[in-house]
């Protein structure tokens, strides 16, 4: 599970150790193009109770569609750190995900609408 930033505040006011609950050290964590900080949950089921689905597959599944490939998970001990490796597949769309194109006003359709306008004023206004 990911959450923002925000889960920091709401651990410190309930008094709980976020360092427990999430991965939160610089190398850690990341932020989307547009700054909102993600934490990742330490967190993750084998094999959750209710569904039986897999966490870890699930993600892996999800990511696999913006082109990066989970390459070799390795287990560990319940509690401990693992191990993850990431395999970019898709540069053009990483590249595209980290650095989003600015989209461009087009400044020259204000002025033929205005062009527009103000000939219509001057014909309509014409006696």
């Amino acid at each position: 599970m990911i959450q923002d930033g925000s889960i920091r505040k709401e651990c410190e006011s309930e008094g709980l150790d976020i360092h427990a609950s999430h991965f939160v050290d610089p190398n850690e964590t990341f932020r989307t193009s547009d700054g909102i900080e993600v934490l990742v949950s330490r967190s993750w089921e084998s094999a959750d109770t209710g569904t039986g689905e897999n966490d870890l597959q699930k993600l892996v599944d999800h990511v696999a569609k913006f082109g990066v490939r989970v390459t070799k998970v390795e287990k560990k001990v319940d509690f401990n750190k693992g191990d993850y490796h990431l395999e970019i597949i898709n540069a053009p769309l990483l590249k595209e995900l980290q650095q989003p194109k600015k989209s461009k006003f087009p400044w020259w359709l204000i002025l033929v609408v205005l062009a527009v306008i103000g000939a219509a004023v001057f014909f309509l206004t014409k006696k």
